[in-house]
């Protein structure tokens, strides 16, 4: 017994050495990955100010493209927006927050009469116009898969200024897109929920996405508000 007991300590010791070996790495990545994030947001934040053309949108999306944001649309990705969303409620400060899911509708139909690469086009003008919410609102906008975007807008005085947003954004997601000699109209179904500063993040996306569920069922193209319905 007293054998093996030296042989504990040094086997505890050699475990203990190489956790602080492997800490420092992990937490000099870490903050790699919060800087690559402040980054983006900068570039984002810049091609608003200046336009797509003089600040290079190309640039832009092959930069945000490596995780942190979809390669297609330069909105962050599912995963990203997911977290953002979370450490934005948990930070949250006055106002109102409101959360939207975004669905092109039709969207197949697109892909299928006039070619994936014009259903890309189509992605990449609803994900430009609502980064112009999302740095508008204080917000935040992210592909949520396919054509589904979600955007978090947090700068609302009260609900009728939300309103008015919510009906703009529905009118100006009513696009006529020009690809490849083709002309087509897209539009889109918006479900929105108002934060009641006690669901999480979870239950704020499945808030936002029964309300989407609902405008689909009223034939699309319009916008509704998870509380108007009494579903909660």
């Amino acid at each position: 017994m007293r054998a093996v007991f030296p042989l504990a300590i040094v086997a505890v010791a050699v475990i203990a050495t190489a956790f602080l070996l492997m800490r420092r790495p992990f937490a000099r990545q870490m903050e790699e990955a919060r800087l690559l994030e402040r980054s983006v947001a900068e570039l984002q934040k810049k091609v608003y100010t200046d336009g797509p053309a003089e600040s290079g949108f190309a640039d832009l999306i092959e930069l945000t493209s490596s995780g942190l944001s979809d390669g297609l649309t330069g909105t962050v990705t599912r995963s990203v927006f997911e977290s953002r969303l979370a450490n934005a409620l948990d930070n949250a400060g006055d106002g109102i927050y409101a959360l939207c899911f975004i669905d092109l509708d039709d969207f197949k139909n697109i892909n299928d009469t006039f070619g994936h690469a014009t259903g890309d086009v189509a992605l990449k003008t609803v994900g430009f116009l609502l980064r112009e919410y999302e740095r508008r609102y204080d917000g935040l906008v992210g592909r949520y898969g396919g054509d589904e975007f979600t955007l978090l807008m947090t700068d609302f005085d009260d609900e009728a200024e939300l309103r008015r947003v919510l009906d703009e954004l529905t009118g100006r997601l009513h696009v006529s897109i020009q690809a490849g000699g083709s002309s087509f109209e897209v539009h889109c179904s918006v479900g929105a929920t108002v934060w009641d500063r006690q669901a999480d993040a979870d239950e704020l996306l499945e808030q936002a996405d029964r309300a989407l569920y609902l405008v689909k069922q009223r034939g699309k193209e319009g916008y509704c508000l998870y509380q108007d319905e009494g579903l909660s």
